[in-house]
């Protein structure tokens, strides 16, 4: 009888490349090999100071998964020896891999966060448009003019680069993209606790800008600089990206609950 030991990535799922690794006469050579496999997989992804969580997930994300196929069906648990294995690298001997039922939960309340998180961002940038897009008829001076569009133009290449890139990093840290490449390659080893908290800290600035520049046309409204239609219009646009930046804190804190949870970041 003989036992074929073929192995793919993590990585190309859901269109992997199976990859023969051997054939061996006996199931134990063949196991060997199979463990071999998880062996130099798990070692790549651990360094030190590595959590058993993490350690999983990057494995989940990038390791190479290997399978034995023979006649007679030999059962053998691949995940099984990748728990046992996390356990004794990172020597957190009570670690243990959730079940599909924990891992189905929290993935969904993590995806349902996203889900809103994209939401909000779209809210933002539809009005940061529409304000763009009436900047120059607004009947203030050119100087004014160009402060509206300066903020629009920071909250448009914020939100339209970085933000939206750490959304998708994001998405893949937390297991919601599993089996497609990060935006950045080296998001394997990212805390995502730091992502929700950048993510968070690149729109403040903008919306710190956007209500200094309410401020401005509403002292200039008062004073009778202008008929007060910039500031309505302005005001109006910015009072629906503070709701809409409140519904990020929301769904960013969700994530960061759901991330407190022991285990909850295990996919």
């Amino acid at each position: 009888m003989k036992y074929t030991v073929s192995a793919y990535e993590n990585g190309e799922f859901p269109n992997p490349t199976w990859i023969d690794e051997g054939t061996f006469d006996n199931a134990a050579d063949a196991i060997s090999c199979a463990q071999g496999i998880i062996d130099r997989s798990l070692a790549y992804f651990m360094k030190p100071g590595t959590e058993a969580k993490d350690l999983k997930s990057s494995y989940m994300c990038y390791g190479e998964v290997p399978s034995i196929f023979n006649d007679q069906g030999l059962k053998w648990d691949t995940y099984e020896y990748v728990h046992k294995r996390i356990r004794e690298m990172t020597g957190e001997s009570g670690w243990r891999a959730q079940s599909e039922k924990e891992i189905e939960r929290q993935l969904a309340t993590l995806d349902e966060a996203v889900r809103s998180l994209d939401a909000a961002l779209a809210r933002i940038s539809s009005n940061v448009e529409y304000v763009r897009d009436r900047v120059f008829s607004l009947p203030v001076d050119l100087g004014t003019q160009r402060q509206v569009a300066d903020v629009c133009d920071e909250f448009e290449g914020i939100i339209g680069i970085d933000v939206k890139e750490d959304v998708r990093n994001l998405e893949y840290t937390l297991g919601l993209r599993m089996g497609r490449h990060p935006v950045d390659p080296g998001i394997v080893h990212i805390d995502p606790e730091m992502q929700v908290r950048r993510i968070a800290q690149l729109l403040w600035e903008p919306i710190t800008a956007m209500h200094e520049t309410v401020v401005r046309l509403e002292a200039a409204a008062k004073a009778g600089r202008d008929d007060g239609g910039a500031y309505l219009l302005v005001a109006e646009s910015a009072v629906n990206i503070l709701n809409a930046y409140s519904a990020i804190k929301e769904a960013l804190a969700t994530i960061l609950t759901t991330l407190e949870n022991p285990g909850a970041f295990q996919v």
